[in-house]
């Protein structure tokens, strides 16, 4: 699976078989082969032990689709979200509050804590600099408890 990932994340295949670069572009993107989550989810199942193939195949979806850089900031201010939802009832418990009906069970933020480190951990470890960079930058927003800050 992961060469097949490989060979669709370029435009060539031979030095006479290949797609201009705006020709793939729009190809990747028409037919969903990327996107951020789905390029992060290649960087969670398969980065540990193909970080230069994983690297390459990230980088190139990048290169070759600009509009994934966009969508970046998007998709990282969810997942920020899910993570400050998961955090807030471990937060309540450390301090002895009680929890809403709608607070997420403190089993449930332990269950899905490290899934969503994981992808984190992708993020910085695979992407662009760019995209780490808008991320660490404090470029996005986060909804804390004291009101709305940057990250």
């Amino acid at each position: 699976m992961l060469q097949l990932l490989v060979r669709l994340s370029r435009p060539q295949e031979s030095p006479s078989d290949f797609l201009s670069h705006e020709k793939f572009a729009l190809v990747i993107l028409e037919s969903q082969v990327f996107d951020v989550p789905k390029i992060i989810d290649i960087c969670v199942i398969y980065g540990d032990a193909n970080r230069s193939t994983v690297t390459k195949i990230v980088h190139s979806a990048f290169r070759y689709q600009p509009l994934f850089k966009e969508d970046f900031s998007s998709v990282v201010q969810h997942m920020l979200d899910g993570l400050l939802q998961c955090c807030a009832p471990l937060q309540f418990a450390a301090r002895e509050q009680k929890l809403s009906d709608q607070d997420l069970s403190v089993s449930e933020c332990l269950s899905f804590l490290p899934d969503m480190l994981s992808c984190f951990n992708a993020i910085f470890c695979f992407f662009p600099e760019d995209c780490v960079e808008k991320l660490m930058g404090g470029s996005l927003k986060v909804d804390g408890a004291s009101g709305s800050t940057t990250a």
